[in-house]
């Protein structure tokens, strides 16, 4: 491809959509000015240039075409915008702009108001809000978002129910129901008491090394590390 003087790459006519006009190469006199939509000779680049005018341009984009025909089917194909039919220079700015879009089902709408509508097709969460193709992506994602795996109880923050209402066991990284779970959890894995001194310890391993430096009971953990 080659470009114009300005720099703009020129599209396979030959046409700079910078300058809005047909670049040609022209070494000297002698040289044939080829028309490169219906591939005419000219020996005179003046003739050459208004013939190009006998081929019709597009009002959208200003490039040129064989017939008319050939320019309805281009701005059919490229102008009309497929929701509303009107004709842009950029149909897919125009899109983007003017039609509001459904991820969910990937499909424009003509206007708001029909988009909304629309919208109440796909199921809403009760939790957070956000909309789901169907009703099986709703009760999946509630389960994984909204279901706290602790009590079963459903909630819009689960993370922040669970931190306020569950007790945490830091040895174990363990949630429980309640206090009374969690109080029964420690005296049953982490009450370990002295039976020289009464003291209590939460795990076995500090419970005999205790022993061992307050009552000279040889502490098993040491020998299994050595």
């Amino acid at each position: 491809m080659r470009n114009c003087k300005c720099g703009t790459q020129l599209d396979s006519k030959g046409y700079c959509h910078h300058c809005q006009q047909y670049i040609v190469s022209y070494k000297n006199k002698t040289d044939f000015e080829e028309c490169s939509i219906c591939n005419k000779r000219f020996r005179d680049f003046s003739d050459y240039m208004d013939h190009l005018k006998n081929h019709p341009k597009c009002d959208y984009c200003q490039e040129r075409f064989l017939s008319e025909d050939a320019l309805k089917k281009h701005i059919e194909s490229n102008h009309k915008c497929p929701i509303c039919n009107e004709y842009y220079c950029s149909v897919s700015k125009h899109l983007v702009m003017a039609h509001p879009y459904c991820e969910l089902c990937e499909k424009r709408f003509l206007n708001w108001d029909i988009f909304k509508e629309h919208m109440k097709d796909h199921p809403k969460c009760e939790y957070c809000g956000n909309n789901f193709q169907d009703k099986i992506h709703l009760d999946s994602h509630i389960l994984e978002k909204h279901q706290c795996h602790v009590c079963n109880q459903y909630f819009s923050n689960v993370g922040e129910h669970i931190r306020e209402q569950h007790p945490f066991c830091n040895i174990c990284i363990q949630y429980f129901f309640d206090e009374k779970s969690y109080e029964q959890h420690n005296l049953q894995e982490h009450t370990h008491q002295c039976t020289y001194c009464d003291k209590i310890f939460k795990l076995k391993a500090n419970l005999e090394e205790h022993k061992s430096n307050s009552h000279n009971v040889v502490n098993p953990w040491r020998r299994i590390e050595s």
